[in-house]
């Protein structure tokens, strides 16, 4: 009975993930490439890293520290400290270099 019932959780839980994931994650992330401008990622800008290899639950968010325009003054990578991991023994912060293809802006920093 508890083991059924464990498996429809978890098989839940993972429909959920995958639904979260695919379709409205990539409802945060317009994709207006070819189309439209849209302004550069800042400094202060607060994201969430994208990785299909990490399990649910798992992707880190983290802020811009740093960024990194290219000759046509558009930002294509960017400097971002971590700010929440799942790891609760890592206290040390983690720096990554990121493109911003695999970024999901969450919060916008306003100046």
């Amino acid at each position: 009975m508890y083991y059924a019932q464990w498996k429809r959780v978890q098989y839940l839980s993972n429909v959920f993930w995958k639904r979260w994931r695919v379709e409205y994650l990539q409802t945060l992330k317009c994709r207006q490439k070819w189309t439209q401008e849209r302004e550069n990622i800042q400094e202060g800008d607060v994201v969430l890293l994208k990785d299909n290899q990490v399990n649910r639950l798992s992707w880190p968010m983290g802020i811009v520290t740093k960024t990194f325009p290219s000759a046509d003054n558009l930002v294509r990578k960017v400097e971002i400290r971590i700010v929440r991991t799942v790891d609760k023994d890592c206290v040390k912060p983690a720096f990554f270099v990121r493109p911003v293809t695999e970024l999901v802006l969450l919060s916008r920093t306003y100046e």
